[in-house]
């Protein structure tokens, strides 16, 4: 069980790496894009410009993209943490759970030798009466 439950955490602590890793590479895309944007609106030919009003709406869509970015890294770390906070928690209780068990697989052959201990006397006993 001890063994499972490390396999398991192994496991389980590598997929919340991977996805925080794509996530953190999605932000990454995303900032990129954001910066790809105000070269764009930066963009001109000579005393040719973009117009103020397309100018305009490219800053929204910059803006909503960072807050969008940010927001995806802000839950990505706090999701991150409460889940490895469940993992650990979880493992404690599985390690605690394997213990218990091992105590009562000790428990239970101890209790099994004094038996058989009791009988092989009880029988060694009766053989030498006859």
């Amino acid at each position: 069980m001890y063994d499972g439950q490390g396999r398991f955490h192994g496991s389980t602590a590598a997929t919340v790496d991977y996805v925080v890793k794509q996530s953190g590479d999605t932000v990454d895309n995303l900032r990129a894009f954001s910066g790809f944007l105000e070269a764009a609106k930066a963009a001109g030919v000579g005393p040719v410009s973009l117009p103020d009003d397309l100018k305009g709406r490219i800053d929204g869509v910059v803006r909503r993209v960072s807050s969008a970015s940010d927001e995806l890294a802000a839950r990505t770390a706090s999701n991150s943490a409460k889940i490895r906070d469940a993992l650990d928690t979880i493992r404690k209780i599985l390690i605690v759970l394997a213990a218990g068990m091992l105590i009562l697989a000790f428990a239970g052959l101890g209790e099994q030798h004094w038996s058989l201990n009791l009988q092989l006397k009880y029988y060694s006993a009766s053989a030498a009466r006859k």
